[in-house]
């Protein structure tokens, strides 16, 4: 089953700023598991189905060791 609508989602970069987003568009924000565990790895999971749907993903790439990777995991 596809996503109903679209999604946001927040990195842990900026969390204020993706619920903003949210409200401002009218669509509850996307609900995310996100681990960083001690060696510095990072581990997210969506807890929601976001399969075929359009998905925005709010996240700072400064700090792109930590910020970007997120991001593109």
């Amino acid at each position: 089953m596809a996503a109903a609508g679209p999604r946001i989602f927040s990195g842990s970069s900026n969390p204020e700023l993706a619920q903003k987003i949210a409200d401002y568009i009218g669509i509850p924000l996307g609900s995310i598991d996100l681990k960083r565990f001690s060696d510095g790895e990072i581990w997210v999971k969506y807890k929601e189905n976001i399969r075929g749907g359009d998905v925005y993903l709010v996240q700072s790439t400064h700090h792109p060791a930590e910020n970007l990777m997120e991001l593109l995991i």
